[in-house]
């Protein structure tokens, strides 16, 4: 019966699941070369590299859009506590929690200084207590 396509690409995912699996267990790129002779891949050298490329693709779109969707949840909370916390009059709190939130989006390095990615200038913070017309 000759090849259909379908079973060419419902084959050449299995094996891209497959050496994803053999990659976790820690499989290097000539265990997974030997996987495929002993389990009878017939496929040359570049064809497993390009398995392997493709399943460690796989593994980076994956760790991207489960780290942004973490990520985007932090910054969500993060917001919320922010908001709260102004609403409270809690501004050392508040400053603490927009300090988190910019380490969280990038905007410091690690050693907490500003990664020149974003520019503030002209901007000056001043706390003021009540007038005293209020008091």
């Amino acid at each position: 019966m000759p090849k259909q396509e379908g079973d060419t690409k419902a084959k050449k995912l299995e094996r891209i699941r497959k050496v994803q699996s053999l990659i976790m267990d820690g499989y290097g790129r000539s265990e997974i070369l030997k996987y495929s002779e002993e389990n009878g891949w017939d496929q040359c050298r570049s064809t497993i590299d390009n398995y392997i490329k493709e399943a460690t693709d796989g593994f980076n779109e994956k760790l991207y859009e489960d780290f942004d969707e973490e990520r985007a949840g932090v910054a969500a909370r993060l917001n919320n506590l922010y908001r709260v916390c102004l609403k409270k009059d809690k501004y050392k709190e508040a400053l603490a929690t927009q300090q988190e939130l910019n380490k969280l989006l990038g905007l410091y390095n690690t050693d907490g200084s500003a990664t020149g990615d974003a520019t503030f200038t002209g901007i000056e913070v001043n706390f003021v207590g009540p007038d005293d017309d209020d008091a």
